[in-house]
């Protein structure tokens, strides 16, 4: 596990390496991963949830086929940025708002 998160509706979000994304909610456990769910990859470092739900994860993959960067979801639908050449590294670290939201 690399990072816990309590999002606003009281879920627990467990970011993992190889394993992808967990959420613990009340009665619900949902497991997300690239295969099933669209993640760009299983390994998942920062996680970070904006004023309006949206979770954010850093994301990261070594070899040949780089993935990763940036991914959100939303809607129940993973977006990633780092394929539509939106940020430059595939590597992303750590999550923050700044002043201008």
């Amino acid at each position: 596990m690399t990072t816990l998160l309590e999002d606003r509706e009281g879920g627990i979000w467990a970011a993992t390496v190889d394993s992808g994304l967990t959420r613990f909610g009340e009665k619900l456990i949902r497991s997300f991963t690239r295969e099933k769910n669209g993640l760009s990859t299983d390994n998942i470092y920062p996680l970070y949830e904006d004023a309006d739900g949206i979770v954010w994860m850093g994301a990261w993959r070594e070899g040949l086929e780089k993935r990763g960067g940036l991914d959100k979801y939303e809607n129940g639908v993973f977006t990633n940025f780092a394929a539509k050449n939106q940020i430059t590294s595939y590597l992303v670290t750590s999550i923050f708002k700044d002043r201008d939201g």
